[in-house]
């Protein structure tokens, strides 16, 4: 089949500026605040994609940044190591969470929501698991749970994840506006590693215990 008329024209001109990034040092975006990174971020035609990567950098909001950033990332930052050494194949327990709001108002959605994502992280991190993603879909709410990453490893991290599983059903299906709560847990062999584009990297684990724990987290509600 043909493409899209000026489809082809179009990846021509993004190729370019993307992978003008592919060998930029993971300090340049770590870095505190100094004109020469500055510089070299206004410099780079690429930020024409995310500007909002240059305004992080000149208002110095790294610190406060930290915060939303999973542990294991925030060491290897911390250690001044390039996050490819995050890649790894790991032995995991995953906990796949998905909660239904009633019908209810937006700034309800955000109470909720913020409410079961405090006890999500209060209740596993005492049990040394990684709050790895929260994602809002229009009908409900998913979050994704890793024991067993690289400085978190310890011998019951699989009866630390049903423990904390059940914790987590019964206190955030207490929560008013909480109509289901349903979680899937499983135990196995990963990839983990930090995928994507650099202008959007993320850390996350792939592979099928991952997709299994999704998979049971939707059939038993």
């Amino acid at each position: 089949t043909k493409p899209f008329v000026g489809f082809s024209d179009m990846i021509r001109q993004i190729k370019k500026p993307f992978s003008a990034l592919e060998n930029l040092p993971d300090f340049l975006w770590d870095s505190s605040k100094n004109l020469s990174v500055i510089d070299a971020l206004k410099k780079n035609e690429t930020l024409n994609l995310r500007k909002t990567i240059l305004l992080a950098e000149e208002r110095n909001i790294g610190s406060e940044i930290r915060k939303f950033m999973i542990r294991p990332v925030l060491t290897q930052i911390d250690a001044h190591q390039p996050l490819e050494y995050l890649t790894e194949m790991r032995q995991v327990s995953i906990l796949f969470i998905t909660l239904k709001p009633r019908d209810c108002s937006y700034s309800q959605l955000i109470t909720i929501v913020n409410n079961s994502y405090q006890i999500t992280c209060e209740i596993v991190y005492k049990s040394m698991g990684c709050v790895n993603k929260i994602i809002l879909f229009d009908k409900d709410v998913m979050i994704l749970v890793i024991f067993g990453l690289r400085g978190f490893k310890h011998e019951s991290e699989a009866q630390a994840a049903l423990k904390c599983a059940y914790s987590i059903k019964k206190f955030v299906s207490a929560l008013d506006g909480v109509l289901e709560v349903s979680i899937g847990v499983t135990t196995g062999q990963v990839y983990c590693g930090v995928v994507g584009h650099p202008l959007r990297r993320e850390f996350t684990v792939i592979g099928a215990v991952v997709n299994k724990a999704a998979r049971l987290m939707c059939g038993f509600r």
